[in-house]
């Protein structure tokens, strides 16, 4: 009868508990409120005028509140973007240190300022971000490579990986070479810089004997062609 007792006792105070826990949470969820999106479109934002290198000189205002787009987008490769603006005249006060608590007065100028008129939720990629080996996919908002030769030679390779934000076929670890030597990005390894010019002087010299041999054997191709349709017309 005791342990009947007992286990129900610690029952009860289970349910007791998690009554609680369950009332402590509704009170939680009521007392939360409910949260608006920051939608995309124009907001006050500080910004400063006058800038300068120099730590001497100081605008008067040092800054002001201007229009300009924030808020979220339904995608992380969306963002608010300005898509349409207008430019704004400020005039700010220039002065000078000149010591202690004086400040020289040297002139006024004029501040452009541009004011985000209204905001839309674009790509964060553009299509002038992509490089030779790209080519811009609006609908994915992303650079895609087109070299897909070279990616799949690079997966082959051991020293390589591949950057699919470059497109390139990169070494894998680029190590710091001593004095008097140079990385090669080809071979992934330092390699004294005289072998570096020659083998690039060799190249070229390769190349070179190439392009002439083509350039004679079309010459010559070229020749005999004439020769076979000369008597025809004759």
């Amino acid at each position: 009868m005791y342990c009947i007792n007992s286990v129900t006792n610690k029952s009860r105070k289970v349910d007791l508990e998690m009554t609680m826990m369950v009332q402590e949470k509704c009170l939680f969820l009521a007392a939360a409120k409910t949260l608006k999106s920051a939608g995309c479109s124009p907001e006050l934002r500080t910004i400063s005028l006058g800038q300068t290198d120099d730590p001497s000189v100081l605008y008067i205002p040092q800054c002001t509140r201007v229009e300009r787009c924030g808020g979220c987008c339904s995608h992380s490769l969306l963002s608010c973007q300005p898509k349409e603006t207008e430019t704004l005249s400020y005039q700010v006060m220039k002065t000078k240190y000149t010591g202690g608590k004086k400040l020289k007065y040297i002139g006024k100028e004029v501040v452009l300022v541009e004011r985000h008129v209204s905001c839309k939720c674009d790509c964060k990629v553009k299509e002038e971000d992509c490089n030779n080996y790209q080519e811009y996919r609006e609908s994915e908002c992303r650079c895609a490579c087109t070299n897909l030769d070279e990616e799949k030679k690079c997966f082959k390779s051991v020293k390589k990986l591949w950057n699919p934000e470059l497109c390139a076929c990169q070494c894998r670890d680029v190590a710091q070479c001593t004095s008097g030597y140079s990385f090669d990005q080809i071979d992934c390894k330092c390699v004294p810089n005289h072998m570096r010019r020659r083998f690039c002087k060799t190249t070229g010299e390769v190349m070179l004997q190439k392009l002439y041999l083509h350039y004679h054997l079309m010459k010559i191709r070229l020749q005999e062609i004439f020769l076979y349709i000369l008597p025809l017309q004759l």
